[in-house]
Protein backbone atom coordinates (compact mmCIF):
# COMPACT_ATOMS: atom_id res chain seq x y z
CA UNK A 1 0.00 0.00 0.00
CA UNK A 2 1.48 3.37 -0.58
CA UNK A 3 1.73 6.34 1.16
CA UNK A 4 2.91 9.72 0.57
CA UNK A 5 3.69 12.99 2.82
CA UNK A 6 4.75 16.26 2.01
CA UNK A 7 7.63 15.29 -0.65
CA UNK A 8 7.33 12.15 -0.05
CA UNK A 9 5.39 8.99 -1.39
CA UNK A 10 6.65 5.10 -0.62
CA UNK A 11 5.12 1.88 -0.92
CA UNK A 12 6.55 1.54 2.94
CA UNK A 13 3.83 3.08 5.84
CA UNK A 14 5.01 6.78 6.21
CA UNK A 15 4.30 8.50 9.82
CA UNK A 16 2.02 11.03 9.14
CA UNK A 17 1.43 10.65 5.97
CA UNK A 18 -1.60 10.15 3.84
CA UNK A 19 -2.65 6.30 2.43
CA UNK A 20 -2.59 6.87 -1.35
CA UNK A 21 -4.41 4.44 -4.35
CA UNK A 22 -1.47 2.77 -6.65
CA UNK A 23 -2.63 5.55 -9.40
CA UNK A 24 -1.67 8.65 -7.09
CA UNK A 25 1.62 6.58 -6.41
CA UNK A 26 2.05 7.02 -10.02
CA UNK A 27 1.40 10.29 -10.15
CA UNK A 28 3.14 11.54 -7.85
CA UNK A 29 6.09 9.32 -9.10
CA UNK A 30 5.41 11.08 -12.08
CA UNK A 31 5.21 14.40 -10.95
CA UNK A 32 8.23 14.66 -8.62
CA UNK A 33 10.65 13.68 -11.95
CA UNK A 34 8.89 16.84 -13.63
CA UNK A 35 10.29 18.98 -10.44
CA UNK A 36 6.33 18.94 -8.58
CA UNK A 37 5.74 18.08 -5.01
CA UNK A 38 3.46 16.01 -2.95
CA UNK A 39 1.81 17.64 -0.68
CA UNK A 40 -0.87 15.80 2.22
CA UNK A 41 -2.53 19.15 3.65
CA UNK A 42 -5.97 19.20 2.50
CA UNK A 43 -5.72 15.88 0.34
CA UNK A 44 -3.48 14.77 -1.79
CA UNK A 45 -1.77 16.80 -4.23
CA UNK A 46 0.61 17.17 -6.88
CA UNK A 47 1.82 20.65 -7.97
CA UNK A 48 5.42 22.52 -8.57
CA UNK A 49 6.19 24.02 -5.72
CA UNK A 50 5.37 27.96 -5.25
CA UNK A 51 7.92 29.89 -6.65
CA UNK A 52 9.50 32.42 -4.27
CA UNK A 53 8.77 36.09 -4.08
CA UNK A 54 12.04 37.48 -6.16
CA UNK A 55 14.11 39.56 -3.57
CA UNK A 56 13.73 43.38 -4.06
CA UNK A 57 16.70 45.30 -4.83
CA UNK A 58 17.82 47.41 -1.69
CA UNK A 59 19.33 50.78 -1.91
CA UNK A 60 23.13 50.85 -1.73
CA UNK A 61 24.01 52.86 1.28
CA UNK A 62 25.12 56.46 0.72
CA UNK A 63 28.99 56.84 -0.25
CA UNK A 64 30.44 58.32 2.83
CA UNK A 65 34.16 57.93 2.40
CA UNK A 66 36.04 58.80 -0.98
CA UNK A 67 40.20 58.82 -1.78
CA UNK A 68 41.98 61.92 -2.24
CA UNK A 69 42.49 60.91 -6.06
CA UNK A 70 38.59 60.33 -6.16
CA UNK A 71 37.59 63.82 -4.44
CA UNK A 72 39.66 65.59 -6.50
CA UNK A 73 38.91 63.94 -9.58
CA UNK A 74 35.73 64.61 -9.19
CA UNK A 75 35.62 68.28 -7.94
CA UNK A 76 37.57 68.79 -11.13
CA UNK A 77 34.72 66.75 -13.49
CA UNK A 78 32.47 69.23 -11.89
CA UNK A 79 34.44 72.13 -12.41
CA UNK A 80 34.61 72.76 -8.53
CA UNK A 81 37.57 71.98 -7.88
CA UNK A 82 39.43 75.44 -8.04
CA UNK A 83 36.78 76.82 -6.33
CA UNK A 84 37.26 74.45 -3.32
CA UNK A 85 41.57 75.05 -3.71
CA UNK A 86 40.55 78.80 -3.42
CA UNK A 87 38.31 78.32 -0.52
CA UNK A 88 40.96 76.11 1.28
CA UNK A 89 43.77 78.51 0.52
CA UNK A 90 41.79 81.52 1.68
CA UNK A 91 43.41 83.37 4.71
CA UNK A 92 40.21 83.02 6.41
CA UNK A 93 39.68 79.01 6.39
CA UNK A 94 40.64 77.51 9.68
CA UNK A 95 44.28 76.25 8.93
CA UNK A 96 43.53 73.18 10.15
CA UNK A 97 40.59 72.67 6.77
CA UNK A 98 43.58 73.92 4.68
CA UNK A 99 46.03 71.01 6.16
CA UNK A 100 43.13 68.38 5.96
CA UNK A 101 42.64 69.42 2.67
CA UNK A 102 46.26 69.65 1.38
CA UNK A 103 47.40 66.77 3.32
CA UNK A 104 44.30 63.67 3.66
CA UNK A 105 44.60 60.62 1.91
CA UNK A 106 40.73 60.02 2.36
CA UNK A 107 38.33 62.06 3.02
CA UNK A 108 34.57 62.01 4.72
CA UNK A 109 31.58 63.36 4.36
CA UNK A 110 30.60 64.24 7.66
CA UNK A 111 34.06 65.54 8.38
CA UNK A 112 34.46 69.06 9.94
CA UNK A 113 36.36 70.00 6.80
CA UNK A 114 33.85 69.19 4.29
CA UNK A 115 31.32 70.15 6.42
CA UNK A 116 33.06 73.60 6.76
CA UNK A 117 33.81 73.38 3.13
CA UNK A 118 30.76 72.71 1.92
CA UNK A 119 28.74 75.44 3.97
CA UNK A 120 31.18 78.20 2.69
CA UNK A 121 30.60 77.43 -0.64
CA UNK A 122 26.99 76.97 -0.52
CA UNK A 123 26.62 73.99 -1.53
CA UNK A 124 23.35 71.82 0.00
CA UNK A 125 23.61 68.22 1.92
CA UNK A 126 22.16 66.76 -1.64
CA UNK A 127 24.92 68.47 -3.86
CA UNK A 128 27.99 66.95 -1.64
CA UNK A 129 26.48 63.63 -1.63
CA UNK A 130 26.30 63.80 -5.01
CA UNK A 131 29.60 64.89 -5.40
CA UNK A 132 30.68 61.61 -2.92
CA UNK A 133 28.77 59.50 -5.03
CA UNK A 134 30.30 60.43 -8.54
CA UNK A 135 33.79 60.37 -6.65
CA UNK A 136 32.99 56.73 -5.70
CA UNK A 137 32.24 55.78 -9.72
CA UNK A 138 35.72 57.27 -10.63
CA UNK A 139 38.92 54.78 -10.55
CA UNK A 140 42.26 55.57 -11.08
Amino acid sequence: MPYAAYGLISQEQIDGGLLITEAQYAEALAGMLEGKVVTVDGGFKVEFPPVPEPEVPTEPPPVTVVSRFQALAALMQAGLLDDVTAWANAPTTDPLYKLAFDTATEFSISSPTMTAGAAALGWSGAQLQALFDAAAEIVA
